[in-house]
């Protein structure tokens, strides 16, 4: 996980690694991407767990779910605004700190639980996570 600097918010935020698709770019290389970028990793293998409108309200964003395995460790390599610090948790304490309210970014909750459920379904203990999203336009 990340524990990234939210200037919107005025706080650190415990979240996934995540970011916006450049032009031409598919989901999973984007995923592939902000992995590296943000945390510093390369995964041997991604599986993409769900695709989901997040403020559908306003924004046609889609948010693409990937849970990222066989994590390697590679170079972070930060973008010039970004404040960010890699934290690593096992999934029971996540899972504390989203019932706690610790955990409060929507998508991360959202993300860590389908998978969870994913894991659980597959009977493996493993949890990496990546994310990412389609730059949203207002509708």
């Amino acid at each position: 996980m990340t524990l990234q600097y939210r200037h919107a918010v005025g706080n650190y935020l415990l979240e996934i690694p995540a970011g916006t698709m450049e032009r031409g770019e598919s989901p999973l290389n984007c995923a592939r991407r902000e992995l590296e970028e943000e945390v510093g990793m390369v995964a041997s293998e991604f599986i993409e767990l769900v695709q989901v409108h997040i403020v559908p309200a306003y924004c046609d964003e889609r948010i693409h779910v990937y849970l990222a395995r066989g994590l390697t460790t590679s170079k972070q390599n930060l973008d010039q605004d970004e404040i960010i610090n890699v934290v690593k948790y096992p999934l029971n304490e996540v899972m504390r700190m989203i019932g706690e309210g610790v955990i409060t970014d929507a998508l991360t909750i959202l993300s860590i639980q389908q998978a969870r459920r994913h894991i659980q379904n597959e009977g493996k203990i493993e949890f990496d996570m990546t994310l990412n999203h389609e730059k949203g336009r207002p509708v």
